[in-house]
């Protein structure tokens, strides 16, 4: 049988390299105190036993009080007593006065469910030269992102699903196959050729086919559309991902992907930037892509490209897709940010249901030149989390367009230079923003006919800008972004 060719989806950026892969938030996890007993007395030393709902015990000692010198000898029975004659629950008293986290065992089920939504991606790429042809398989991993009666939305990066070297008009693999956790991973030559002349491949019993049905090389992340019914053939817990609220830096960061194609599975770290920018060649070998990105110490291989990256309660807070490849250094990898990446799936989903056709990102361009000005880290005590903020400014706005309609978005709502941004209304649905990638990434959800205001501090005074009166966006204000 002849070998496969694995393609290694490893481009090279800068030295030291970043390359693509193919690849603290409140725990809702917790284990409380069951029951408190005093187990030897020595003395005036009590030593006591507390119980905990895991299973696992721990101990503690006090000197005894007296009475009319430091108060009352306190016991389990006195607490007890005390919630019965309040109306208080037992259970209910433990779990909010003496209630610790087991960051171990909150892993373990943000894994279990985080898992139900994780899959790893199988790719055939058709590749030729003057004297043969050949597929070449590359594998990733993905998440199912959204799921119907009917089929079900996965994503994963573009470069996963894309080759330079493939024979499709646009290098994107001619077939897909996904697996998720648990069912028969594996892929083999039949032996035969297909009708194309290409060697013909097979797959395990848990193999579902995806089509592709749109894709972005510089914001690298690809929709792939599978039946639903096949997901739950194979897993009848298969669910689509929970998404965060937010991410936060320092984080516990669960990484589940399909390295190096042994199968899907699991490392944890933690969040060590929440966002910066990474400049490196796309997927095409040729372009030069920025994408924002959040940093992260986990451990992650060829084939965690496209995989999620889950926060301790197994929420959906990135799509891990590369990391930083050099001998002096060490765990360094990086995640798209959940926020960024559901506008582009969600732009890419909304085109092509309105068009059934392979479809690609369109934003709203508002022909302005922003910069961010007064950065600084705000720290809330309450939740114990540290967050940046910064201003929006206006550093310039176009006359021209790169429209048909010649005329900038951003000239004929009278933004200004100066101008503080400091909201986006979308629909009549008002978005503020703290951090100047907010404001690009919300432009990714305007469609079509929608209403859109622009609220900005101009003069210490706020202003609402807009178009005319009862004007949408026209659709050939919307810029086509490969």
């Amino acid at each position: 049988m002849k070998k496969f060719k694995y393609i290694l989806l490893f481009l090279i950026a800068f030295i030291p390299s970043i390359f693509f892969f193919s690849g603290c938030a409140n725990s809702n996890i917790v284990v409380y105190v069951t029951d408190i007993k005093p187990t030897e007395i020595v003395g005036a030393t009590t030593t006591y036993t507390v119980y905990y709902s895991n299973g696992t015990q721990s101990m503690f000692t006090v000197e005894n009080g007296k009475n009319g010198e430091d108060g009352e000898d306190l016991t389990l029975e006195s607490i007890k007593n005390y919630c019965v004659s309040n109306n208080i629950d037992f259970e209910t008293f433990l779990k909010e006065y003496l209630t610790i986290v087991d960051e171990n065992e909150s892993i373990q089920q943000a894994t279990a469910k985080a898992i139900q939504s994780a899959v790893s991606v199988w790719c055939e790429f058709p590749v030729s030269d003057y004297y043969s042809k050949d597929t070449s398989i590359a594998c990733g991993a993905g998440v199912i992102y959204q799921m119907n009666t009917t089929y079900s939305y996965i994503i994963t990066n573009y470069h996963v699903v894309y080759y330079s070297d493939c024979d499709t008009s646009n290098k994107i693999a001619n077939k897909i196959h996904i697996f998720q956790y648990g069912t028969s991973e594996y892929a083999y030559e039949t032996g035969k050729n297909n009708q194309s002349g290409y060697p013909q491949i097979a797959y395990g019993d848990g193999a579902v086919e995806a089509e592709f049905i749109g894709g972005a090389l510089n914001y690298d992340i690809a929709v792939l559309k599978v039946s639903t019914q096949d997901l739950l053939k194979y897993n009848e817990h298969a669910t689509a991902v929970t998404l965060a609220n937010d991410y936060t830096l320092a984080e516990t960061a669960i990484a589940i992907g399909n390295p190096e194609t042994e199968g899907i599975s699991v490392t944890s770290g933690i969040i060590s930037v929440e966002s910066e920018e990474i400049i490196m060649t796309g997927a095409d070998d040729v372009t030069q892509c920025q994408f924002r990105v959040m940093r992260i110490d986990a451990a992650v291989n060829g084939g965690n490209s496209g995989g999620g990256l889950f926060n301790i309660n197994g929420e959906l807070i990135g799509i891990v897709n590369a990391k930083v490849v050099d001998s002096q250094i060490d765990n360094i990898a990086y995640a798209l940010p959940y926020d960024n990446i559901t506008k582009v799936a969600d732009n890419l989903i909304y085109y092509y249901e309105q068009t059934n056709e392979i479809s690609t990102v369109k934003k709203l361009m508002l022909n302005i030149e922003v910069y961010a000005d007064n950065s600084r880290a705000i720290y809330n005590p309450t939740t114990n989390s540290t967050t940046l903020k910064e201003d929006i400014v206006v550093n310039s706005v176009s006359l021209n367009s790169s429209s048909s309609l010649g005329t900038g978005i951003g000239y004929m709502m009278n933004l200004q230079a100066g101008d503080k941004i400091k909201a986006i209304s979308i629909n009549g649905e008002v978005h503020n923003l703290t951090r100047m990638f907010e404001l690009g990434d919300w432009l990714l959800a305007v469609r079509p006919g929608d209403k859109i205001l622009i609220i900005v501090e101009r003069n210490n005074i706020q202003q609402t800008l807009g178009l005319a009166e009862d004007a949408g966006i026209l659709e050939s204000y919307l810029t086509e972004i490969r």
